[in-house]
């Protein structure tokens, strides 16, 4: 929509990018995204079933061209199917969906990466947090961080998952608290005593750049789907500024 405060975020979306590369990566043969808009009401997870996804414009407001996008990629039962069956192995209560369609934390990301327009025929599935995602909840970290591991297998098979959220998720100004708790968020993933990012609320200003924890549970599902390879595998952080607020992109290699 060319506001300015999202050019730096969409600098690293662009053509060319280390993001833009990997999803376009013809080892990605499916993609599964883990939505930060997209909450249960009842600790399950929710796992799109459709063939056909529709698109869901859960926002008002916006200019009209922004409830005309269109997202050509099929849906895949059979990779919901898969995805339910690690669930279950794993003891993690989950349920099939359909008919709500990718909200917008699925498409405007993948429309920005042009993955629908250069990949129309990959199949994309979402799938919800096991929420209500609150701070009241106990064990809400590990909670998500199991549900993660549970889909690792996935890694092998050419399914990229995808977390989308936000580091940094408040509508309060703090630009001085994002820098730093930033700055925590990559120092998780860095140097030989690097912690895992289990750890994300130790940081004192953790609940003033989430006041709700949904934005960024997804990157505790994305870390727990790594954690197997986490000795060996690369995280790689990709910081951005984001609305005047410091924020980062997480790769595990």
């Amino acid at each position: 929509m060319g506001h300015d405060g999202h050019l730096d975020l969409l600098r690293t979306w662009q053509k060319g990018s280390d993001l833009y590369e990997m999803l376009h990566s013809e080892s990605v043969q499916s993609i599964v995204v883990v939505s930060a808009h997209h909450e249960s009401s009842d600790g399950r997870i929710l796992i799109m079933s459709d063939d056909k996804p529709k698109l869901l414009f859960d926002y008002e407001g916006f200019p009209p061209e922004t409830y005309r996008y269109t997202m050509p990629n099929p849906g895949s039962p059979a990779l919901a199917s898969r995805v339910a069956s690690l669930l279950t192995a794993a003891g993690i209560a989950n349920s099939m969906e359909t008919n709500r369609g990718h909200d917008h934390g699925v498409f405007v990301p993948l429309l920005a990466l042009e993955v629908p327009q250069k990949r129309p025929s990959l199949p994309i599935i979402s799938i919800s947090l096991p929420g209500p995602a609150d701070y009241s909840q106990q064990g809400q970290t590990e909670k998500h961080w199991n549900f993660g591991k549970a889909l690792s297998p996935l890694r092998s098979e050419g399914t990229l998952i995808l977390g989308s959220g936000n580091s940094f998720h408040s509508r309060a100004n703090v630009p001085a608290e994002s820098k730093d708790y930033d700055s925590f968020l990559r120092g998780l993933a860095q140097g030989a005593s690097r912690k895992d990012f289990r750890n994300w609320a130790e940081h004192p200003q953790a609940r003033k750049c989430h006041p709700r924890p949904e934005h960024l549970l997804p990157l505790i599902v994305v870390a727990g789907a790594a954690s197997a390879s986490a000795a060996t595998g690369r995280i790689q952080a990709i910081p951005h500024d984001f609305m005047g607020h410091s924020a980062s992109h997480f790769v595990f290699h």
